[in-house]
């Protein structure tokens, strides 16, 4: 692929995430916390398998299509799925330290998986997409049985529309009632703006100046992934000194 097409892949899944999070989170409140994981962890199964076995443009689009399916699917009801655990097992401590900590153990995940994926990649190009794969398919059983079943609700479509737009107009209404919600949402879409074809474009540019060495680049990556994990560990830093942020 050309810098393009790489840029139109991934606007792909920018542009769906922004569609698919409203609907899909409405699909998550009829059918429950645990069958909107489940069906995360399948989509993104499918959606790695699709990069090596069909390699060219339209498929790599489908592809991001599926993992963005996914993380829509995901985003939230994971999160409450822990959080309303921890209230079950009657946790008294900061729900945000253990938002930071995940955080933490995440980035190192991004810090090991970028570097083995750069090794295997030397092997043959598509093994990190079967290898994650496989991790889907692993959390979708240990899911299966770690996760309780929520109350889920009967699902119709015309119902789901509904809730849908009641949804988005509330949304839209909240934000643009709270200033500091509407400037944190202005500002992330700037910074994606400005920031997003750097990420793009590092990857190409690295990997040439490298020699065409992918291990190299893997180790790029997991320098830029041990800055992150230091920002999510000062994360809890902050949050330890016992100060309260309201809007």
């Amino acid at each position: 692929l050309d810098l393009l097409q790489i840029m139109i892949v991934n606007s792909t899944y920018m542009i769906s995430i922004f569609f698919l999070e409203v609907p899909t989170g409405a699909f998550a409140d009829a059918i429950g916390r645990k069958k909107s994981v489940l069906i995360s962890t399948l989509f993104m199964m499918v959606g790695l398998v699709f990069y090596p076995l069909f390699r060219n443009f339209y498929t790599f689009m489908i592809a991001e299509l599926l993992i963005a399916v996914s993380s829509s699917f995901a985003s939230g009801a994971f999160d409450a799925w822990m959080v309303d655990t921890s209230q079950k097992q009657g946790f008294e401590g900061k729900v945000d330290f253990v938002f930071s900590h995940a955080n933490v153990i995440s980035k190192l995940a991004f810090v090991l998986g970028g570097l083995f994926g750069a090794y295997m990649a030397i092997v043959y190009i598509g093994l990190p997409f079967f290898i994650g794969a496989g991790v889907a398919l692993i959390y979708f059983f240990l899911f299966l049985y770690a996760i309780e079943q929520d109350v889920s609700h009967k699902f119709s479509l015309i119902a789901g529309f509904r809730k849908v737009k009641v949804i988005a107009a509330e949304s839209i209404k909240y934000s643009l009632g709270h200033k500091v919600i509407f400037w944190l949402i202005a500002g992330g879409f700037l910074a994606v703006f400005v920031f997003q074809p750097m990420n793009m474009y590092w990857g190409p540019r690295f990997n040439a100046m490298g020699g065409d060495r992918i291990w190299l680049t893997g180790w790029f990556w997991a320098f830029e992934a041990i800055f992150m994990m230091l920002g999510a560990y000062l994360v809890g830093v902050f949050l330890g000194r016992g100060k309260h942020y309201t809007f």
